[in-house]
């Protein structure tokens, strides 16, 4: 389950800061490293995922995610990398100008 928060909280900050759904096809997943604080229960009725930029690189995106329990204990912490991808040639691009700003505006 860690993995689906954690793709659904990225999934949904990409499409937020880069305007909607579609965006996010046009990017593919290269990399998710992901440190295990403690175990998630039944007992932890609700969890919180949240995701943040930690950089950019000439076509990829570097996340910072948690996951935490609702009292604020973090259960997981992760970093993955998003490669911007052609959708004409599947192949990686270059980020353009405007999703750089979009990604760095708050």
């Amino acid at each position: 389950m860690y993995l689906s928060y954690l793709e659904e909280v990225r999934s949904a900050w990409l499409a937020n800061a880069l305007g909607g759904p579609a965006s996010v096809d046009d990017f593919v997943l290269a990399r998710v490293e992901i440190d295990f604080e403690r175990e998630l229960t039944l007992a932890d009725e609700a969890v919180v995922a949240r995701c943040r930029l930690g950089s950019l690189g000439n076509s990829s995106i570097r996340t910072l995610e948690e996951i935490a329990v609702a009292g604020g204990e973090v259960a997981a912490r992760a970093e993955a990398v998003l490669v911007a991808r052609a959708p004409d040639t599947g192949s990686s691009r270059p980020l353009t100008q405007a999703e750089r700003d979009a990604l760095t505006s708050d």
